[in-house]
C-alpha cells in the first residue's frame, strides 16, 4: 500500500505540477500599453503569402490601425478603403526572446475575426524550422475553435492518443515537411475564439514550454484564473484546470527543438490556409478571399486585438539569461527553397550565412532580460525571399522606431483532404 500511495503522489505531480519538482512561477516581464512599442518592433513584410499590407509603427498610428492608450493596445486591420495590394493591417515581433521553463499570458478583451481573417499570437525560434514555432492562438474566417500548433525540424511528434488535454489532436507529426505540423483544436463550447470569445469580453490565453512538454490554456473573462493572472504576485500552475492543448516531451526533446522564443501578434487574410480549398469554399461567398478583403472594408470591423497586456513568467531566475533572439549566433538570412523541398523531409535544413550587418549596440538589463538594443541600420535592402520559399528570415526596417530587425516570417499550409 505503502509503494501504490508514492507511485499516486508521483502520478498526481506530474499531472499537475507539469512534471517539475515546482509549480510556482513568478512575473518577470510584464508588457503593457505604457511600454508595449519599446519593446516590440513592427514588421512590414508578409512572405507567409498572406493578402495584407503590414504597416510601419509610424503608419499605423497615423491610420488609427495601432493605439497603445487608455491602458489596451489596440492592433487592427483599415476598415475605410478600396485594397487592391492587400489590407492594411499589423505585425508586431518581440525584441526579447526568452528561454525554456517560461511561462507566457496575454489577456485581451477581444480577437481578431471573420471572413477573410487570419490572425494569430504566436512564438518562433531563430534559423525556422531549426528553433522550434509554438502557434497559442490561430484560426481563419469565421471558426469558433481557437487551433494550436508546433512546428519544428524533422523528428518531433506527438503520441496518438495522448491524454491531459481539453482539445482534440489533428495533427501528430510536428516536423511534417508540408508545414501542418502538429495540432490541436479547442474543445467546443470553451468561447476560446471568435464570437463566443469576443462577446464574452475575451479572457486570458496562457503557454507553459518545459522540458516535460507545452500546455496552452484558456481561461474566459472572469474565471478565477484569469482574475489571478491579471495581478502582480506569483502563481501556482497545479491548481489550474486541464489544458486545452498538450504537447508532450516523450518523443520531442523541448531542448533540441525549441530555441529561446520571441513573440509575434499579427492580422493577416486570406493567405495559403483560410483563402483556399475547403477553408474558403466553407465561408460560401463567391470569388476569391483576395477579392473579397480587397473590395469589403466594411467587413472587417472585428478585425483587430484588443490586449491588456502580455506576460513573461519564470521557474525561480529562468528567464535572466533571455537575450535578443535578433542577435543570437548562426541567424539566416534566407532559408533557400531546397531545404523546405518536401522531397527529403528528414534531411536537416541547409540555409545560407547571414549578412554580418546586425550588431548589438547595447546590452540594458530590464526586468529579468538582457535586452539587446540592435544597431540602426538606415535604407538597408532586405534579403530577397525565393517564391516558393515559405519562410525565411529578412531584414525587416521599422521606420516608425528607427531600427532594422530580423524579423521571423510565417506561413502555413495544411491538408484538409475532401
Amino acid at each position: 500500500m505503502h509503494n501504490h500511495l508514492c507511485l499516486q503522489a508521483l502520478f498526481a505531480l506530474t499531472l499537475g505540477g507539469f512534471g517539475s519538482a515546482s509549480n510556482t512561477w513568478d512575473v518577470k516581464t510584464v508588457y503593457t500599453a505604457s511600454n508595449f512599442s519599446q519593446h516590440f518592433g513592427f514588421d512590414t513584410s508578409d512572405p507567409s503569402g498572406g493578402f495584407v499590407q503590414y504597416q510601419t509603427q509610424a503608419a499605423a498610428r497615423a491610420a488609427g490601425l495601432f493605439k497603445d492608450s487608455n491602458n489596451v493596445i489596440y492592433m487592427g486591420a483599415d476598415t475605410k478603403n478600396i485594397a487592391p495590394s492587400g489590407r492594411s493591417s499589423v505585425r508586431v515581433t518581440s525584441v526579447d526572446s526568452f528561454p525554456i521553463n517560461t511561462l507566457l499570458v496575454m489577456d485581451a478583451n477581444h480577437a481578431p475575426w471573420g471572413v477573410g481573417t487570419w490572425p494569430a499570437f504566436w512564438t518562433v525560434g531563430p534559423n525556422w524550422p531549426a528553433g522550434g514555432e509554438i502557434d497559442i492562438v490561430e484560426q481563419v474566417n469565421d471558426a469558433q475553435q481557437n487551433d494550436m500548433t508546433l512546428h519544428t525540424s524533422p523528428g518531433c511528434t506527438m503520441p496518438s492518443g495522448l491524454q491531459g488535454l481539453a482539445g482534440s489532436q489533428v495533427s501528430w507529426n510536428c516536423g511534417a515537411g508540408d508545414n501542418s505540423g502538429c495540432g490541436v483544436t479547442a474543445a467546443a463550447g470553451a468561447n476560446t475564439y471568435g464570437t463566443g470569445f469576443n462577446q464574452n469580453g475575451g479572457g486570458t490565453y496562457a503557454m507553459a514550454w518545459t522540458t516535460d512538454g507545452i500546455k496552452v490554456w484558456f481561461f474566459p473573462r472572469g474565471s478565477a484564473v484569469s482574475t489571478q493572472l491579471s495581478s502582480s504576485g506569483s502563481i501556482d500552475t497545479s491548481t489550474w484546470p486541464t489544458p486545452q492543448a498538450y504537447f508532450s516531451g516523450t518523443n520531442c526533446d523541448m531542448n533540441k527543438y525549441f530555441s529561446a522564443q520571441q513573440i509575434v501578434i499579427n492580422v493577416d487574410f486570406c493567405g495559403p490556409w483560410g483563402g483556399a480549398g475547403t477553408p474558403w469554399a466553407s465561408t460560401g461567398i463567391s470569388g476569391s478571399c483576395n477579392n473579397y478583403v480587397a473590395n469589403n472594408p466594411g467587413a472587417f470591423t472585428q478585425a483587430y486585438w484588443e490586449i491588456n497586456y502580455v506576460k513573461l513568467y519564470s521557474m525561480g531566475s529562468s528567464l535572466s539569461s533571455v537575450t535578443n533572439g535578433l542577435t543570437q549566433p548562426n541567424i539566416k538570412a534566407v532559408v533557400p527553397a531546397a531545404a523546405v523541398a518536401p522531397a527529403a523531409p528528414a534531411a536537416a535544413p541547409t540555409t545560407t550565412a547571414a549578412p554580418a550587418i546586425v550588431a548589438a549596440s547595447s546590452i540594458v538589463a530590464t526586468s529579468g532580460f538582457a535586452t539587446s538594443v540592435v544597431a540602426a541600420q538606415n535604407n538597408v535592402v532586405a534579403a530577397q525571399q525565393p517564391a516558393t520559399t515559405p519562410k525565411v528570415m529578412r531584414l525587416l526596417a521599422d521606420s516608425g522606431n528607427g531600427r532594422d530587425f530580423f524579423f521571423q516570417t510565417k506561413t502555413r499550409t495544411r491538408n484538409w483532404g475532401s
